[in-house]
């Protein structure tokens, strides 16, 4: 069951399918379940290929400070998303924005009261596979700090911020973190 029912390019609405409510309740991803169905609905019908792209998925940009932001969808020159008819509750799992800051969402279809669980991740997991063994982020700062609390104590405790990058970089030359960057976050880096 294909969570997009069609497209109206003229109008750019994106109209979700009917079949995807289940009990009133209508859940999905707006990278995983909206952009995957809209990349698979524009390979195979030539009537919207004319149309500027409806929306465009992105993720793990810098933030600054080592961070990065999680996956997110953006919807195009005033496309919005139009709920089904038989919706009474959509719970969205992720980030769906627009690139105006209007509301993603047309809900011109539906008669009753739909209420609109919007649930963006706070951020994304990202484990770092080192000798074999998934390490979060966690795990590394605390072994990071274990290791300069070490040094920082050895020696007479005279340690300056040198010698604590010097030490923290020998470290890491001598057991290598490795990370396949294939799987950033679980998915296939898609390239431009």
């Amino acid at each position: 069951m294909a969570l997009i029912a069609s497209i109206n390019g003229a109008t750019r609405r994106i109209y979700l399918n009917p079949t995807s409510v289940s009990g009133g309740v209508l859940t999905f991803h707006p990278t995983i379940d909206l952009y995957s169905a809209y990349k698979t609905l524009r390979a195979a019908d030539e009537s919207i290929r004319p149309y500027n792209p409806f929306l465009r998925a992105d993720g793990n940009l810098p933030k600054g400070g080592g961070k990065y932001t999680p996956r997110f969808t953006i919807l195009l020159e005033g496309t919005k998303v139009v709920i089904p008819a038989n919706a009474t509750t959509v719970n969205v799992t992720g980030e769906l924005l627009t690139d105006d800051g209007s509301t993603p969402f047309d809900m011109s279809l539906v008669t009753g009261p739909c209420t609109v669980n919007y649930q963006p991740a706070e951020a994304e997991v990202i484990k770092v596979t080192a000798s074999g063994n998934d390490y979060s982020l966690d795990q590394i700062a605390t072994a990071v700090w274990a290791a300069v609390s070490r040094t920082l104590t050895s020696g007479g405790g005279g340690a300056d911020a040198n010698s604590v990058a010097a030490a923290i970089l020998a470290q890491a030359q001598v057991t290598p973190i490795h990370t396949d960057l294939r799987k950033v976050n679980g998915s296939p880096i898609i390239g431009p």
